[in-house]
């Protein structure tokens, strides 16, 4: 994947317009959301718009070298992770699809917003590492329990 240019005026107005850009695309035929689920996302920019500033800090930091490249898929991961972090720890009590739509629809709004302008290739290799990243979200991980660490005794 080439690196690419990236203008800081693209990205300057995004950061600012983050919780504007999400609430006019609520009633988008791109993005399905839920009754439920678009009151979320207006709670979040209303109330507290200030929980976007980490993900402010994210897009910062991919896009702080004027590029996006390989180098990149670190803080794009770490864009999905704070994404979910957002949803998790806030005082409303989101069932696990909600969170799981709202990472997607959080997402795929910054994206589509065109903060970057991003040829079709690295658009799609983008989409797909934070596709595969949201699939990992949605995996139970189990510990090992004590029952499962008897079955390798030796260790």
């Amino acid at each position: 994947m080439d690196p690419i240019a990236i203008t800081d005026i693209s990205s300057i107005i995004l950061l600012q317009n983050l919780g504007e850009i999400l609430l006019s695309n609520l009633n988008s035929p791109t993005y399905v959301l839920t009754p439920e689920q678009q009151t979320v996302i207006q709670h979040f920019v209303q109330v507290n718009p200030s929980v976007f500033d980490k993900l402010a800090d994210d897009i910062r930091a991919i896009t702080k070298d004027g590029k996006i490249d390989l180098y990149d898929i670190p803080f794009i991961l770490q864009l999905c992770v704070d994404t979910y972090y957002l949803y998790t720890t806030s005082e409303l009590l989101l069932s696990g699809d909600n969170i799981i739509v709202l990472i997607q629809y959080t997402l795929n709004v910054m994206i589509d917003s065109k903060f970057v302008v991003l040829p079709d290739y690295e658009k799609q290799v983008i989409e797909a590492v934070i596709y595969s990243c949201i699939q990992l979200l949605k995996t139970n991980i189990i510990p090992p329990t004590k029952s499962r660490r008897s079955l390798f005794s030796c260790f």
